[in-house]
């Protein structure tokens, strides 16, 4: 039978009544609401402390976030000024021309101007044609505004050259091929790969207008698009790379002297 000692007397009195209410619990139950009450109270504070932790590490990742979208716009920003020092050389030199002054051969320090010689060039100026030579034929007319230029250590790099030309010049397939990526890129805007079979690729970027499909079947000197400045670029111009079993090589090596 069990003694005072394991029961509790919780007893009620209203203020403005006589009369009360008393509610026996057995000792072990009292107990253990404590113990609920203890530890509800606990789980809050635990809680507190985890939800402010959890609120510090959402603020970490939401400035990680912001500080990674703020390089890649500085990325981007960086990219544009490189067309837009290579798009400045090319006027500065153009208008030399008009008023009759030499060339200048100065280089801006993300590329060079229009005149300026390319790399393996010996110092002249190289201009693009459109003649055929032992199986390559330039992509459009125009002169080269920058060249291949990959140093280790320095940079991404440049893995074609540049041909400044106007918007309504068609480029046309260095050789004969299959098209194999035809739409867009996010550097170079509207984008051609032509396969030609042998190990050798060609890419033509920044194209305004696009005149084959993927899957297309092109002759040597076929219109394949037209040249502009989608992607990144800020004056029209056409970047063809030549890619010889997967490595990109200087499309200097393989085009015909002009």
């Amino acid at each position: 039978m069990a003694t005072g000692r394991n029961w509790f007397s919780i007893i009620i009195a209203p203020h403005n009544r006589a009369d009360s209410w008393k509610l026996k619990v057995p000792g072990w139950m009292l107990w253990a609401l404590v113990g609920v009450f203890v530890a509800g109270i606990a789980g809050l504070v635990s809680l507190g402390f985890l939800w402010r932790a959890y609120r510090g590490e959402a603020r970490l990742v939401e400035q990680y976030r912001v500080e990674n979208e703020r390089l890649l716009e500085a990325n981007q920003r960086i990219a544009l000024l490189e067309e837009e020092l290579i798009a400045l050389g090319e006027f500065q030199s153009r208008v030399r021309q008009w008023v009759g002054l030499p060339a200048d051969s100065t280089r801006f320090a993300l590329g060079q101007t229009a005149l300026a010689p390319a790399p393996g060039s010996n110092g002249t100026t190289r201009y693009a044609g459109v003649l055929p030579s032992a199986g390559w034929q330039w992509p459009a007319r125009g002169w080269i505004s920058r060249g291949f230029d990959v140093e280790p250590g320095k940079g991404p790099g440049h893995f074609g050259i540049d041909i400044v030309a106007g918007k309504s010049e068609k480029v046309r397939a260095t050789r004969a091929g299959r098209v194999i990526f035809c739409g867009w890129d996010e550097r170079f805007g509207n984008l051609i790969v032509v396969d030609h079979g042998d190990g050798y690729r060609s890419r033509y970027g920044h194209n305004s207008d696009l005149l084959v499909a993927e899957g297309d079947q092109v002759l040597q000197g076929q219109e394949i698009a037209i040249i502009g400045s989608t992607g990144i670029s800020s004056a029209p111009h056409l970047h063809l790379e030549i890619i010889r079993d997967g490595e990109p090589i200087d499309p200097m090596t393989v085009l015909p002297e002009q």
